[in-house]
């Protein structure tokens, strides 16, 4: 998911830049101090943390790519291809959320497309 700075720690957004995190999920909250001391006492971690971080920039922009270039209907194919199992997991409602559409569009697509 999507982490965010509040209160001196950083934490899970309210919102996804990962469908994953439609499903509930155990997350543990680390002070951004602590990251930091980590970082500059142990390179692992600085290498560990420098990959993550680059991981979730690499997906954030792929992801804003995929709405300025992609139909809604081929955003919903390409989600049931790459993650079958996590549309039988999740509410219509909120995969509707995460393709950027109404759930009246995705109903439209889905009856297109012969997935009901």
């Amino acid at each position: 998911g999507r982490l965010i700075w509040r209160d001196g720690l950083i934490c899970c957004a309210d919102q996804a830049i990962a469908a994953q995190v439609l499903i509930a999920t155990n997350a543990s909250a680390i002070a951004i101090t602590e990251l930091l001391r980590w970082q500059s006492t142990d390179a692992q971690a600085a290498a560990l943390i420098s990959d993550v971080m680059m991981q979730v920039t690499a997906a954030a922009w792929a992801r804003e790519a995929e709405f300025i270039q992609l139909s809604a209907e081929r955003r919903y194919a390409d989600l049931m291809r790459k993650q079958p199992e996590l549309l039988k997991q999740v509410t219509l409602v909120q995969i509707s959320a995460w393709l950027g559409i109404t759930p009246v569009a995705l109903s439209r697509i889905r009856k297109r497309t012969g997935v009901i």
